[in-house]
């Protein structure tokens, strides 16, 4: 079976909340536009004709509305795969430009962390390689973060089965070495509740709009991309105990988000996770990296079983934990949890 590969580096506590996770009720610092831009914006206004920068952020407005409708037509229906396998797998997408979403979406844009719309207007393109490299150098920088890079085809599976099985249980060794303190931990097992969210589909690079979400005069001549990108998934990571005890109030250990906004364009998927810290504040994290790893490497065996030694029976007790709860069996989930930990 293949697993996704992660990098993990500790993240400084000022990053992240303290008690939820840090996807949720995010947002940017916001800044005066026409300020900053207020040349480019008259000289943009005088190329396509309008009489001032009002009239051309109203045209600007419409061709948008315009724009999500029709996506919003060519919207799959819910449990459909065609967002997923109608996508390129090849290395070479076209430059588009791609803007981050204003509504009141939870998820942190994909925008605020990489400057998208710049980086997809470079010549030439980056292919899904560079993409990959480029995303996992810039968490590299990072610390407290973990990354992959997901096939679109790996997605797929992941997403058909989130839908299906958005809840499950996985163990936890308590015995991974501290990378920094180079310390033993207390041994045992500790259970975590994880869940699965499933939210939004990214809007489609627009070719013709710039960074500034302003018309490209002239226009460019690359094809509006068809169809649309698959959903962004999101995971927390909740220690069950905690979980029985505080249910929504309970604090997840490890939040995932699977950014699908260049599935279409590259065939790939984004996945970037974050640490909480403890409410301390000293410096301590509610995981381990190598934990936090474990963790996500736990809830591939299920999920993502493969066809390997225990593959059928690890998609069997996901089956009945969902369908058959009586009948499920921890010692069970023990057995087919190995991920590598020595206690």
């Amino acid at each position: 079976m293949n697993h996704l590969r992660l990098r993990l580096q500790l993240v400084h506590p000022r990053r992240l909340p303290l008690a939820r996770p840090i996807y949720f009720h995010t947002y940017a610092p916001r800044y005066n536009i026409a300020q900053k831009y207020g040349e480019k914006l008259k000289q943009r206004a005088q190329e396509t004709g309008a009489k001032d920068v009002d009239e051309l952020r109203e045209r600007v407005r419409r061709e948008l509305e315009a724009e999500k409708a029709r996506q919003r037509t060519e919207e799959p229906t819910p449990g459909s795969n065609q967002s997923v396998k109608n996508a390129p797998q090849g290395n070479n997408p076209p430059a588009l430009a791609l803007k981050a979403r204003k509504d009141s979406s939870p998820i942190k844009p994909l925008d605020t962390i990489l400057n998208v719309s710049k980086l997809l207007l470079s010549s030439p393109p980056l292919t899904s390689t560079q993409l990959g490299a480029l995303w996992t150098a810039y968490h590299a920088r990072k610390e407290g973060v973990l990354c992959a890079v997901v096939p679109l085809d790996m997605y797929g599976q992941l997403l058909d089965r989130a839908r299906q099985y958005n809840q499950f249980v996985v163990p936890l060794p308590r015995g991974a070495k501290s990378a920094e303190a180079g310390e033993q931990a207390e041994g045992g097992t500790e259970i975590f509740f994880i869940e699965w969210t499933v939210h939004h589909s990214p809007i489609l690079p627009n070719p013709n709009v710039d960074e500034l979400g302003l018309p490209i005069f002239p226009p460019t001549e690359n094809p509006i991309p068809k169809g649309s990108n698959p959903p962004i998934l999101t995971l927390l990571f909740t220690p069950l105990q905690e979980y029985k005890h505080r249910q929504s109030f309970a604090a997840p250990h490890l939040a995932v988000t699977l950014y699908t906004d260049l599935a279409t364009t590259h065939g790939v998927v984004l996945l970037r996770g974050e640490i909480t810290p403890a409410q301390s504040g000293d410096g301590r994290w509610l995981l381990g990296q190598e934990e936090a790893q474990a963790l996500v490497v736990a809830m591939q065996k299920f999920y993502l079983p493969g066809i390997g030694e225990g593959a059928k029976e690890r998609e069997e007790l996901l089956k009945c934990f969902y369908e058959r709860p009586k009948e499920f069996k921890w010692e069970r989930l023990l057995e087919l949890s190995d991920i590598g930990i020595k206690l």
